[in-house]
């Protein structure tokens, strides 16, 4: 994660203008943050784990929220931000929370499913290289 901060840092000297956004909570914008943040954080589970993934996902969000402070649309153009927007960084974070909850949920069902196989049922799976 620090190697993402070096690029956000000098930026700030150039660009450097704290902002605050002031925006809506509703919108095409925060439907965005609330999926791409849950998808990111169900792709990373498989590498690191739910909680690994969580950590990573919010913290991602949050460098981005800095980035946007720091940069300005302005400025930057497209890279650009309007300033730190406490909604979208509470928005992806809730994103993030529902694919956790579902992921959870998706296991938990998988889990009861196997144990209402009786073991005499199983076949075991024997892999051939």
């Amino acid at each position: 994660m620090v190697f993402m901060l070096l690029p956000v840092s000098s930026l700030c000297q150039e660009y450097f203008e704290w902002r605050i956004a002031h925006e809506s909570w509703v919108g095409r914008d925060k439907a965005v943050h609330f999926a791409g943040s849950g998808l990111l954080c169900v792709c990373l589970t498989k590498s690191y784990g739910m909680r690994k993934a969580m950590i990573i996902t919010s913290t991602a969000g949050l460098i981005w929220e800095i980035k946007d402070t720091c940069v300005p649309y302005e400025k930057a153009g497209d890279w650009g931000g309007q300033g730190f927007s406490y909604s979208d960084y509470i928005v992806g974070n809730a994103g993030i929370l529902f694919s956790a909850l579902i992921m959870s949920k998706i296991r938990t069902r998988k889990e009861r499913a196997t144990k209402r196989i009786p073991d005499e049922l199983k076949i075991n799976v024997v892999q051939v290289k």
